[in-house]
C-alpha cells in the first residue's frame, strides 16, 4: 500500500490502517498516535480524536493489544470521539463496553438499536454493526446472516476483496458453513496480503471476566495503599496563591490573593481574584486553605469610614495589615511574582526569608563612610522587602536598635576620618550580630571572631523569560548563608553571625571576576549575546538550552552553582556522545538488524527504538523526554542517528537495514566505541569494498560498443554486490543485450528470470538466441507451469508476463533465480 499525502495527520492515518489490516499491530499503534500527535498540533486542541474510519481501526488495533495502558488510553478516546455525534458513533459507543470489560471494570452495555444501523445504505457500517455485535452475543449475531449475505453479494460485483474476505470470516465465526466461509476468507486474505480483524475478540467465559475484576479491586486498593504509605494528601482541586507585586525603588511591596482550580490535565489555571471580605470573614472553613494562608489572611484588617454624604455615608473597606501579612508568607511555598505568567500559564516562584538590614563601610579616594541599607521607612511600618536575587526576597523587620543605628547614621552614611579605621572595625564586628555588614576595610584581628575562607563560586540565577531564560551571575561568600554580591562589587571584608557565632571572611574581588569570566568564556552562547544590566536574556527556546548544558558541564566541573526559582524548571540532562552509545548489526535473512542502547546516566538508558521515536526535530540536538526533560546529543551524533533513521525501518524491537545502506551509516559504525557486529555484516561490508573487473562471457555473440561495455561492467559490479539497478538508456541503444550479457555471467549456477510486457517478450527469445546461444529462453505459461518450474536448470531463461507475474507470483517466489530482469 502506498500512502502520498501532503497532511502528516492523515498520512499516518492510513499508514496505521494499512499496518492493522497487515497484521502488524505494534506498528500500527505506532503510526496511529503519531497521527493523534500530528491533529493535536495542528488543533491545539487536547480532548480530540481521528476522524471516521482511522479513529474506528485505532480502537480496533487497541483492542488488539495487551496492554492495560493502551485499553484506558481507547476509554479516554472514545470519550473524546462522543462529544460530537456522528455517523460513527453509535458504532464506537458500542465498542466501549469491550474495553470496560477487558479492564475488569462494571459497566452497563451501551444500547442500541442493530437494527436500526443494519437499515443504512453504508455497507461498513452495517458490517462492523454486525461484527461488534457478533463480539457481545454471537447468538444473536446470527440472525443477521442474510443482511450480511446481501453485502456479501455487492462487495463481491464491486471487486471489494478484503470486505469479500472478512464477511466469510464473520461467517465462520457465526457458525454458517464454517468449513468452506473460513477457507474462503483465508485464500482472499493470503492473495491480498491481509488478515482478517474477525477474531480480535474471543467470547470471554464468566469466570474469567468475574476474576479480572477481581485483579482489578485488587490493584485499586495497592494503588490507594501505595499512595498512603508515600504519604500522598488528597488531592485538592484548588489552592490560594500569593502574587508579590514589589518596588525596588522604595523596596516596598503588595500582596495579591488569586485562587487556582486544578484542570482535568493536571495542571493549575491561571487564577481568579478573591475578594478580601471573602477571605476576612470565612478564611478559617475554607478547606482549600492550609495553615499559613490563614495566617495571612488573619492579617486582613476591616476599616469604616465616612464618605460624608448622608445617613447611608459609611463605606467599609478590607485592607493587609502589610508587616503582619509578609510575616507570615515567609517561606510560603506558593509565593510568585506578580505579572510573571509564561507561554504554559505559569508563574515564577519566588522565596521570602527574614533577615537585617545591611551595614557597609566603604573607602573611596582616602575617605570613609559607614551606611545602614535599606534605612528604615516608618511610612511602611518600618518593614521592608529587599530583592537579593531574581528569585528570592529578603523581608526586612526593623528593631529598635537598627532604628538606633539608622538615627546615628543618618540617610547620606556617617564620613570618618582616617584614624578611625580601628574603631570603626570594631563597630562593625560588634554590629554583625544584629545586621549583614561587609567593609572594605582590612579584617579586625579580634579572636572572639571566626575566620574562614571566602568562596568565590559563581552562582548563576537562571529565571524563565519569554520562552527562554535570563541568567545573572552572584557571589555568596558564605557558601550556603549570608548575603550575595555581585561578582567582584561591595565590600572585600564581610561579617556575619552564623549559628549565634560571630564569622567573618575576606572575598577576593579579583578572584570573583576572574570565575565569572571563565564561565563565561567556556560558554559560547553566552559570548555571542550582550549583557544588560549585569544580565543575559536569552529568548529563544532552543538557545536557552544550549546555554543551560554549557552552565551545567560548568557546574559539573564544579565551577559555578546553578540555581533555579525553587526547583529546575527547564531540565537539560548531561550531554551525550558516541561514548555513550552502544550498536549491535548483524544478519537476520535478506537483511541486517540494527539493536543497541544509549546509555544517558547511571539512572536512564534508551534503547534504540525509543531514541529513534525521539528523534522527532532535525533542526535541534534536543531531544524532549517522556517526563519533560531535555537530552543533549552532539551534532555529529544527532546527524549520523538521523541517517541511520533514514535507512532503517522498525522492526519489533529492532530496527531492519537494507544490505546496500552499509555505506551510508559507515560514519557511524566507525565511530561508535561499542559496535558489536557478526560475520555476515563484516563480510558484506568488506565485498561492498571490492571492486571487480569483469570480462565479457565469451559465449556472448555480439561486439557490444564503448557505452554498452561500461554498462555491462556497471551491472556486473553491481551484481557482485547483490544490489539491484536501473538500465535507462534510450530506446534502440541495446539495452536488451546488456542485460543479455549479465545474464551470462551466473547463468550456469541456475535459471534467470525475465518479466517483460507481452508486446516484447518474443523479442526477448529472439535476441537470446541471436546473441547467446547458451541460452535456453522459456515461455512461462502453457502446460502444468509447477511442472515446468520444478524442471528448470542452469542456462534457462524463463521468459513471463506481467500478468502472469500477478497471478503466479508464489510459484515463482520459490525458485532462487540467478538474476531476475524486469522489463
Amino acid at each position: 500500500i502506498e500512502v502520498n499525502f501532503n497532511d502528516s495527520t492523515y498520512h499516518f492515518a492510513y499508514l496505521g490502517w494499512a499496518h492493522m489490516i497487515c497484521n502488524n499491530n505494534d506498528e500500527a499503534l505506532i503510526c496511529f498516535k503519531a497521527a493523534l500527535g500530528s491533529l493535536k498540533k495542528e488543533t491545539r486542541k487536547r480532548k480530540i480524536f481521528l476522524k471516521g474510519y482511522s479513529g474506528l481501526f485505532f480502537l480496533f488495533a487497541l483492542l488488539k493489544s495487551e496492554s492495560r495502558k493502551d485499553h484506558e488510553t481507547a476509554l479516554t478516546l472514545i470519550d473524546n470521539a462522543l462529544r460530537d455525534e456522528t455517523y460513527l458513533s453509535p458504532v464506537i459507543r458500542a465498542i466501549k463496553p469491550l474495553f470496560q470489560e477487558k479492564l475488569g471494570l462494571p459497566f452497563v452495555p451501551e444500547l442500541y438499536s442493530i437494527d436500526l444501523l443494519i437499515k443504512q445504505e453504508c455497507y461498513l457500517i452495517i458490517f462492523f454493526s454486525v461484527l461488534i455485535f457478533s463480539w457481545t452475543d454471537r447468538t444473536a449475531a446470527r440472525s443477521h446472516i442474510p443482511v450480511l449475505e446481501n453485502i456479501l453479494k455487492k462487495a463481491v460485483a464491486s471487486g471489494l476483496l478484503w470486505m469479500e474476505a472478512e464477511i466469510y470470516a464473520l461467517f465462520a465465526i457465526l457458525g454458517h458453513d464454517s468449513a468452506v466461509n473460513g477457507k474462503l476468507s483465508k485464500n482472499i486474505h493470503k492473495k491480498c496480503g491481509t488478515t482478517s480483524i474477525t477474531s480480535i475478540i474471543k467470547p470471554m467465559p464468566k469466570w474469567e471476566k468475574i476474576l479480572k475484576s477481581l485483579i482489578n479491586i485488587g490493584e485499586q486498593v495497592k494503588q490507594k495503599t501505595k499512595s498512603e504509605s508515600e504519604g500522598k494528601a488528597p488531592v485538592k482541586k484548588q489552592r490560594l496563591i500569593w502574587l508579590l507585586n514589589h518596588s525596588e525603588t522604595n523596596n516596598f511591596c503588595y500582596i495579591i490573593p488569586r485562587l487556582q482550580t486544578l484542570s482535568k490535565a493536571g495542571t493549575w489555571t491561571k487564577g481568579r481574584a478573591v475578594a478580601l471580605k471573602n477571605l476576612y470573614k470565612n478564611h478559617m472553613t475554607m478547606e482549600w486553605l492550609n495553615k499559613q494562608d490563614k495566617m495571612v489572611c488573619s492579617a486582613i484588617m476591616e476599616e469604616s469610614y465616612s464618605t460624608g454624604y448622608g445617613y447611608y455615608s459609611n463605606k467599609t473597606e478590607y485592607i493587609f495589615d502589610h508587616d503582619k501579612a509578609l510575616s507570615a508568607l515567609v517561606g510560603h511555598p506558593l509565593l510568585f511574582i506578580e505579572g510573571s505568567l509564561n507561554g504554559d500559564n505559569e508563574y515564577i516562584p519566588v522565596e521570602l526569608v527574614a533577615g537585617d538590614p545591611e551595614v557597609r563601610l566603604r573607602k573611596n579616594k582616602g575617605k570613609i563612610n559607614i551606611s545602614m541599607h535599606p534605612m528604615p521607612n516608618p511610612e511602611y511600618n518600618n518593614t521592608l522587602v529587599v530583592k537579593e536575587t531574581p528569585s528570592r526576597f529578603k523581608l526586612i523587620r526593623f528593631s529598635k536598635e537598627h532604628e538606633r543605628i539608622a538615627e546615628l547614621l543618618g540617610t547620606k552614611g556617617l564620613a570618618l576620618p582616617k584614624n578611625a579605621k580601628k574603631l570603626a572595625g570594631l563597630a562593625i564586628e560588634s554590629l554583625a550580630c544584629l545586621a549583614a555588614v561587609n567593609s572594605d576595610l582590612a579584617p579586625v584581628q579580634n579572636g572572639n571572631v571566626k575566620k574562614i575562607k571566602a568562596d568565590s563560586t559563581p552562582h548563576v540565577h537562571v529565571m524563565p523569560w519569554q520562552k527562554g531564560i535570563k541568567i545573572e551571575f552572584l557571589i555568596r561568600p558564605f557558601s550556603n548563608t549570608g548575603s550575595w554580591f555581585k561578582p567582584g562589587r561591595g565590600g572585600a571584608n564581610v561579617f556575619a553571625e552564623v549559628k549565634g557565632k560571630q564569622v567573618q571572611t575576606t572575598r577576593s574581588l579579583n578572584t570573583e571576576k576572574k570565575n565569572v569570566k571563565d564561565v563565561i568564556d567556556q560558554c559560547p552562547t553566552l559570548t555571542n549575546l550582550e549583557e544588560v544590566g549585569g544580565q543575559w536574556f536569552v529568548a529563544d527556546s532552543e538557545e536557552a538550552l544550549e546555554l543551560l548544558i554549557e552552565l551545567k558541564n560548568c557546574a559539573d566541573k564544579k565551577n559555578l552553582i546553578l540555581k533555579w526559582p525553587q526547583g529546575e524548571k527547564i531540565k537539560v540532562r548531561s550531554e551525550v556522545s558516541f561514548n555513550n552509545l552502544n550498536l549491535s548489526l548483524k544478519k537476520d535473512r535478506q537483511w541486517f538488524k540494527a539493536s543497541g542502547t544509549l546509555i544517558v546516566d547511571d539512572n536512564l538508558s534508551l534503547d534504540l527504538i525509543k531514541l529513534m521515536a525521539l528523534l522527532d526535530k532535525p533542526s535541534t540536538r534536543f531531544i524532549t523526554m517522556d517526563d519533560g526533560t531535555f537530552l543533549a546529543i552532539t551534532h555529529s551524533l544527532k546527524e549520523r542517528l538521523e541517517e541511520l533513521k533514514a535507512y532503517c525501518s522498525v522492526h519489533g524491537k529492532e530496527l531492519r537495514l537494507a544490505p546496500l545502506a552499509a555505506p551510508a551509516i559507515e560514519e557511524l559504525t566507525s565511530e561508535v566505541k561499542a559496535l558489536k557486529t557478526d560475520q555476515a555484516w563484516k563480510n558484506h561490508c568488506k565485498q561492498l569494498k571490492e571492486i571487480i573487473k569483469p570480462e565479457i562471457p565469451g559465449t556472448l555473440q555480439a561486439d557490444l560498443r564503448d557505452y554498452q561495455i561500461d554498462g555491462f561492467k556497471w551491472l556486473a559490479q553491481l551484481m557482485h554486490w547483490k544490489v539491484g539497478a536501473c538500465l535507462a538508456d534510450d530506446m534502440g541503444l541495446g539495452k536488451t543485450v546488456q542485460a543479455i550479457s549479465a545474464i551470462l555471467i551466473n547463468a550456469d549456477k541456475g535459471p534467470s528470470l525475465v518479466i517483460a510486457p507481452l508486446s516484447v517478450m518474443g523479442n526477448w527469445q529472439e535476441e537470446c538466441l541471436k546473441f547467446a546461444p547458451t541460452l535456453n529462453p522459456l515461455f512461462f505459461g502453457s502446460g502444468n507451469r509447477q511442472q515446468f518450474l520444478d524442471n528448470l536448470g542452469a542456462f534457462d531463461l524463463v521468459i513471463s508476463s506481467y500478468g502472469l507475474l500477478q497471478v503466479e507470483a508464489e510459484k515463482l517466489s520459490r525458485i532462487k533465480w540467478q538474476t531476475l530482469i524486469l522489463d
